[in-house]
């Protein structure tokens, strides 16, 4: 059975993005550079930005001795301000390079590029190196876990694109509500989560239920997108 989890887990984190990448390089022509432009969109916002930002500043012993009395509060910290800079960064992104390309397909290149290596490199990656030195299996319940987390990574990858696809809208129709949607979803999202296996240390199939539903919202978003422009053509 944990063979089969981490397996499932590698597919739906790194097989799966690589099959969508795949695809829009072959039947999409041009999309490659949006894939290329939002996984070096995270590249540059979560590896060379925000991370070493935040070790940088909560590297003191005074951060360290704030964090440990204010938990609860660096949690909502963080989970309001990274989504902020996070979409913001997005927005930047795609405004420099690629403001013209505002399609469904556009959003769904750039976000398969962003959500893609992000699912690879934090969960395929790491599943893969325990598969190969035998880690996991005196873990209980690690099979159930690896499974809601596979689960969880696809929805991370509809929830980026319906993200890159509020921004296009955005810069497609010059309406900042959009932003504003974008950062408050993913602000929600990540708040829920955060504090849901932080602070309040709910069961993690509540958290995927939650994760679930807002990209089943995601989806239908995407999808009344694509009506919307097979109406339009």
């Amino acid at each position: 059975m944990l063979l089969f989890s981490q397996l499932f887990t590698i597919a739906c984190s790194v097989l799966l993005p690589l099959g969508c990448a795949i695809y829009l390089c072959i039947h999409e022509e041009g999309k490659w550079k949006l894939l290329l432009v939002g996984a070096l969109t995270y590249v540059l916002f979560q590896m060379a930005l925000f991370l070493p930002t935040l070790s940088l500043f909560t590297n003191s012993d005074a951060a360290q001795n704030w964090i440990a009395a204010n938990y609860p509060l660096y949690i909502v910290f963080l989970s309001v301000f990274t989504p902020i800079f996070s979409e913001l960064f997005r927005w930047l992104m795609i405004h420099v390079f690629s403001r013209n390309d505002t399609t469904l397909m556009d959003a769904f290149a750039f976000g398969i590029g962003y959500g893609g290596l992000e699912t690879s490199l934090t969960i395929g990656m790491n599943v893969f190196l325990g598969m190969l030195i035998g880690a996991g299996k005196n873990i209980p319940n690690m099979s159930n876990l690896l499974l809601a987390e596979a689960v969880g990574q696809v929805c991370q990858l509809v929830l980026q694109v319906g993200y890159t696809l509020l921004i296009m809208q955005m810069i497609k129709t010059k309406n900042k509500t959009f932003l504003f949607i974008a950062i408050g979803i993913q602000i929600l999202i990540t708040l829920v989560s955060s504090l849901g296996q932080n602070i309040f240390h709910w069961n993690i199939w509540i958290l995927l239920c939650i994760m679930v539903i807002f990209s089943l919202l995601a989806a239908m978003y995407i999808a009344q997108a694509y009506k919307n422009e097979k109406t339009t053509k």
